[in-house]
């Protein structure tokens, strides 16, 4: 997704990008661990791993760059 590559490169440093698939079993993990059903969904999860924001579906870049932006300040 080019909106998560971009913030990956924007917040290096404070900002670690996951990428799950379904298909194997430590992304079907990942999915079961944060109730994820339907997909794309980005979870944005603060150092203490508490899910500060979760986007369903492709992200607005404005929405997801604040959610970012809340955690690495």
């Amino acid at each position: 997704m080019p909106i998560v590559d971009r913030l990956t490169h924007q917040f290096k440093g404070c900002l670690t990008v996951v990428r799950a698939d379904y298909a194997t079993p430590q992304g079907l993990q990942l999915a079961q661990q944060y109730a994820v059903k339907s997909h794309p969904v980005i979870l944005v999860i603060d150092r203490g791993g508490s899910v500060t924001s979760r986007i369903n579906g492709v992200p607005d870049e404005t929405q997801l760059t604040q959610a970012v932006t809340a955690i690495c300040r």
